[in-house]
């Protein structure tokens, strides 16, 4: 039985939520017996770090507007490898205006019993119902940015809008983290406005545009830092989830099950 939905957006498209994601699914399923979905309900395509064939959101629209998804095809059409299950977003962007919130609620209730936890990618947008109705339906909503300025005003010009929606922003990653940059997270903390334990770096390391071509997630180049600080993001999520944390062990090495 699911123990949550989370849900992962952006301040923008830019941040690299789906990088954020799919990395800490895969790192879960990789050392817990767990079944994770990672469904990418974004307006956009979103399967850059998936070298297989996948299914799209697109392929099962009418069963969500007439509420008859099937659960057993779903399962078995979404599998990439053992307890890792994956959903991709609208293969046709001028779509996305055709999803609606309460159907996107809808489809995560029906599907939740199926998975130990779901993960949203709900992309950078706030304009489809795609990632609004994931973000509403989420126990745990995640916003994803960076140090930069436009990244942090963005958010701030936004604030009213999450509010007015009723959507909750529970936890913060400043992802492509720069220690040297004066926007540390003490100055990030002050402006986003949630409490210092709810905010979470992933140092900047250099393979992000390797992945993209390479169609891999960054946990594949080993880079110890990055999988530091993406464990203690786990960690905190399998707790508030009811699992046990990931045993983090000295000089050990995430292998890519996939």
């Amino acid at each position: 039985m699911v123990r949550n939905i989370i849900a992962f957006h952006g301040v923008d498209h830019k941040v690299g939520n789906t990088m954020i994601s799919q990395s800490i699914a895969e790192l879960i399923v990789s050392t817990k017996n767990c079944k994770i979905l990672l469904a990418c309900l974004n307006g956009r395509d979103s399967n850059e770090y998936v070298p297989e064939k996948t299914m799209h959101i697109d392929e099962i629209k009418s069963y969500i507007d007439n509420r008859i998804v099937n659960q057993v095809e779903f399962l078995k059409k979404t599998e990439i490898k053992g307890n890792f299950h994956f959903l991709g977003g609208v293969n046709n962007e001028l779509e996305i205006r055709h999803y609606h919130p309460d159907g996107i609620q809808y489809f995560l209730e029906e599907i939740k019993g199926l998975f130990d936890l779901i993960f949203v990618d709900c992309g950078g947008e706030l304009d489809n119902g795609l990632a609004v109705g994931s973000m509403l339906i989420a126990e745990d909503v995640f916003l994803v940015t960076s140090q930069q300025e436009s990244s942090l005003s963005r958010y701030e010009k936004n604030q009213q809008i999450f509010r007015n929606l009723g959507i909750n922003i529970t936890g913060i990653i400043v992802n492509k983290y720069r220690e040297d940059d004066i926007y540390d997270l003490s100055y990030v903390t002050s402006r986003i406005g949630l409490h210092r334990n709810d905010i979470w770096k992933i140092q900047d390391i250099t393979y992000s545009r390797q992945a993209e071509i390479e169609k891999r997630t960054l946990l594949e180049y080993k880079d110890e830092t990055f999988q530091r600080d993406l464990i203690q993001i786990a960690n905190h999520i399998l707790l508030k989830s009811g699992f046990q944390e990931i045993e983090v062990k000295r000089n050990a090495r995430w292998k890519h099950f996939i």
